[in-house]
């Protein structure tokens, strides 16, 4: 083996090698990150919903998680609260 051979390579956060071919069970490991990851894209998310009888700006929620840089404590308070119901 040369000296520049998968081995060498560290592995990445993905938990695959940085070089070379993809094994078999890393490409499954891959696909199936990527699925849950991206399983959401191009879902429509409703502008309201009623939860536990109070109405609910989802929409506004997944575009304030998506987009803040820092939520304030109210905030995560609430989505923590929608977590238990």
């Amino acid at each position: 083996m040369d000296k520049y051979g998968i081995d060498s390579y560290p592995v990445n956060y993905a938990g695959l090698h940085a070089g070379g071919k993809l094994t078999r069970e890393e490409r499954e490991r891959l696909v199936r990150k990527l699925s849950l990851l991206l399983e959401w894209v191009g879902v429509w998310v409703p502008d309201e919903i009623i939860l536990d009888g109070k109405k609910v700006h989802l929409h506004d929620i997944v575009w304030n998680i998506i987009n803040k840089k820092d939520m304030t404590d109210d905030e995560l308070e609430f989505l923590l609260g929608l977590e238990k119901s």
